[in-house]
């Protein structure tokens, strides 16, 4: 929650930014009851732990954000295409054929090996892909709380196309995978950390069932103004 104080107390709080509980309707003890299914239950590490830190955005927010996407992306039970699997296995055996008639030490075979049955075969997207596929469900709604008439000319925000969007969804992913060779990149990547942030609620109030229009209606009033 969002309220007055740098960090919550025990006294009376003035909230300026919550979702309240009539909002919610009738979807209510769905949502509680996703929230409180340790299978389901979404992970939300990335928000702020106090209110003296909303504004900012961190190293370890970046990686909590990766983490929510990939929960996310598990829990909305993506059918996965059977033919390009098939395809995948059977490039994956001829690859390992041609790596075990190659001259190359074992260790060399077996790292390569190692590489391509942990990819290839099980055809498990990358980051990057699975955070565009939730982008690509929800992009249409967000763009009623992200793009609100002329606030890019005025300078609120910045509207970016579906190309400059992607570009930046490989970058943000790009940090997170900076930091373990380089020191942490701010590499522009961060640009869209709300964005992304508007997407997790997105799909979390989608697994509980609510429309569209509902998780539009909803997440107005704690976003919009953000944007």
């Amino acid at each position: 929650m969002q309220d007055e104080y740098e960090d919550y107390a025990n006294e009376h709080l003035k909230l300026k930014r919550v979702i309240g509980f009539l909002a919610l309707g009738e979807g209510l003890p769905k949502l509680l009851s996703l929230l409180n299914d340790k299978k389901r239950k979404p992970y939300i590490e990335f928000l702020p732990l106090a209110n003296r830190f909303i504004g900012a955005i961190n190293y370890t927010q970046i990686t909590d954000l990766c983490v929510s996407f990939e929960n996310e992306y598990k829990c909305l039970d993506i059918k996965k295409d059977p033919p390009m699997i098939q395809e995948a296995e059977k490039l994956t055996s001829d690859l390992i054929e041609c790596i075990n008639k190659s001259s190359v030490s074992e260790v060399v075979k077996n790292k390569a090996k190692g590489i391509i049955n942990g990819n290839l075969k099980n055809f498990s997207p990358s980051l990057k892909e699975k955070i565009a596929y939730i982008y690509e469900r929800f992009k249409a709604e967000m763009r009623h709380i992200t793009e609100q008439h002329e606030h890019d000319k005025l300078g609120i925000t910045t509207f970016y196309t579906e190309k400059v969007f992607m570009k930046k969804i490989k970058e943000f992913t790009q940090i997170r995978g900076s930091a373990a060779h380089a020191g942490i990149q701010w590499n522009g990547g961060e640009d869209i950390f709300l964005h992304l942030v508007l997407l997790i609620y997105y799909s979390v109030l989608s697994r509980a069932g609510y429309s569209d229009d509902d998780c539009t209606r909803i997440l107005s009033w704690l976003f919009i103004y953000k944007f």
